[in-house]
């Protein structure tokens, strides 16, 4: 699960960020993320990009507690802020595997600041109205 906060989250090169979701997601993973759900490698990939271009460019996802991994079932507790700085908001997220690969990822937030509301709200926005364009 570390390896997905740390290759895929707060990796900004969406090439390098596809060969990582490949290595860690199984082919038909599904992310549950923002009020809205998407399925396979490039949509991922496009998920993860929509939530970067609205957060500042320093801001990196951390670790804030240890994972639990128990009968294929995983949580991390992570959270969002500046490099370096407490975090603004924090989340967990759960996650299902086989095979050692994520199948599922449900994603939840609580936002800490009204500046991570507000960016927080542009990305279900984004993500929405993409969902929206491709029905």
């Amino acid at each position: 699960m570390e390896e997905n906060l740390d290759q895929v989250w707060n990796e900004k090169d969406p090439a390098a960020r596809l060969k990582a979701i490949e290595k860690i997601y199984s082919e038909s993973a599904i992310l549950h993320h923002v009020e809205d759900q998407v399925t396979g490698f490039d949509a991922i990939n496009e998920s993860v990009s929509t939530t970067q271009k609205v957060l500042p460019s320093n801001f990196v996802f951390t670790k804030q507690s240890p994972v639990i991994i128990n009968n294929g079932i995983g949580r991390l507790v992570w959270g969002v802020g500046p490099a370096g700085q407490q975090p603004v908001a924090t989340g967990m997220d759960i996650v299902q595997f086989h095979d050692g690969k994520i199948v599922a990822l449900f994603n939840s937030m609580i936002a800490r600041s009204r500046h991570f509301t507000c960016c927080w709200t542009a990305v279900r926005n984004k993500i929405a109205l993409d969902s929206h364009r491709r029905q």
